[in-house]
């Protein structure tokens, strides 16, 4: 099913953290082995197999389940990862929509807008929430890595978009991070400098996103 695009406003400064939202729960759970079931009583639940990169989900109100914060989640394991009359879908495709919501036009936390950044391969933007810019950053990064500040001007993306789609992208294995900027400098040289070493958080976002890519089948 096709899902229309959003527009994003930019909040300048502004970063999330994916633990504050479904997204962490959905990142943790995509990078082991155990079915297991995330639930919030009259919001919504799924169910995410990470050996096989599936899920399956009941949302009366999408956007209100991904915008709940974490803690208010029940997660259990559970055998099988089904639903009646719910099919089964691609977990990439929760990844970059959990993404996508907990962003807001901000950029995740411990990411710099000077990251380089390459296009691993095609998402299927009609399956995802994707603003009218997703198309054009992708264009563009599919021919060469470029910062993504340097990128969304060149493609006459607005900022916020370009944070969502960054996001949503990464979180989903769509993007691959070539290197991490030093600093917020305002230069847009490309190649960026050599990427400063990183903060245990980092490190620790770096190998999560490592698992993530390895587990979730392309869109």
């Amino acid at each position: 099913m096709s899902q229309a695009a959003v527009a994003v406003q930019s909040r300048e400064g502004e970063m999330f953290a994916a633990d504050d939202y479904f997204l962490g729960l959905a990142q943790r759970v995509a990078c082991g082995s155990t079915i297991t079931h995330i639930f919030l009583d009259g919001v919504g639940e799924v169910i995410i197999d990470p050996r096989r990169s599936r899920y399956v989900a009941f949302m009366p109100d999408a956007e209100a389940f991904y915008l709940t914060p974490a803690a208010s989640f029940q997660t259990a394991p559970t055998k099988t990862c089904s639903f009646p009359d719910f099919p089964e879908r691609d977990l990439a495709e929760l990844l970059w929509t959990a993404a996508h919501h907990a962003s807001a036009g901000r950029l995740p936390a411990g990411y710099s807008k000077y990251d380089v950044v390459k296009l691993r391969h095609w998402p299927n933007l009609s399956r995802l929430p994707a603003t009218p810019g997703a198309m054009r950053l992708c264009a563009f990064l599919s021919r060469r890595p470029s910062a993504l500040h340097l990128a969304r001007k060149l493609a006459g993306v607005d900022e916020g978009e370009a944070y969502s789609f960054y996001s949503a992208a990464l979180s989903a294995g769509v993007l691959e991070l070539v290197s991490r900027a030093t600093a917020l400098s305002p230069s847009e040289a490309e190649p960026a400098p050599e990427p400063a070493p990183a903060t245990s958080r980092r490190a620790a976002d770096q190998s999560m996103l490592r698992l993530l890519w390895s587990k979730v089948s392309r869109l």
